[in-house]
């Protein structure tokens, strides 16, 4: 079994951390994410278990933002996919890169940033 360590009594017990488990590693608002995620310009996969309580990120909206998204629901598994189904995630992923690799898509760069779009409290200039 994946995820899962046995117990001195034979019962069985997630494996997780606890200091992951907490809050993110970050402090940012929803729509500072989604303007982070917009700029990812490479192929994206996001895996989702079609038993998982989270659902499908193309139905509820938290594909839309990536620019190359793939989304692929993974059947059997909950929201630990890949403990759930490790082999099926092993194939999604490696079939992924091996397409990405052999052709990967020609995407032009962003365009530049105002100075007037930077975030308050920042120039915009970087120290050297």
């Amino acid at each position: 079994m994946h995820g899962v360590n046995q117990n001195e009594d034979g019962t069985y017990s997630w494996k997780f951390d606890n200091y992951v488990r907490v809050f993110p590693p970050y402090d940012m608002r929803g729509q500072d994410i989604k303007h982070l995620w917009s700029r990812i310009a490479c192929p994206t996969l996001l895996l989702y278990g079609t038993e998982s309580r989270s659902g499908n990120p193309a139905e509820d909206g938290r594909a839309e933002p990536f620019r190359h998204a793939t989304v692929v629901g993974i059947e059997r598994a909950g929201h630990w996919l890949h403990h759930d189904r490790l082999d099926e995630f092993l194939r999604v992923v490696r079939d992924f890169l091996a397409v990405t690799a052999e052709a990967p898509p020609r995407i032009p760069p962003p365009p530049p940033r105002s100075p007037a779009a930077s975030p308050p409290g920042r120039s915009g200039c970087r120290a050297r």
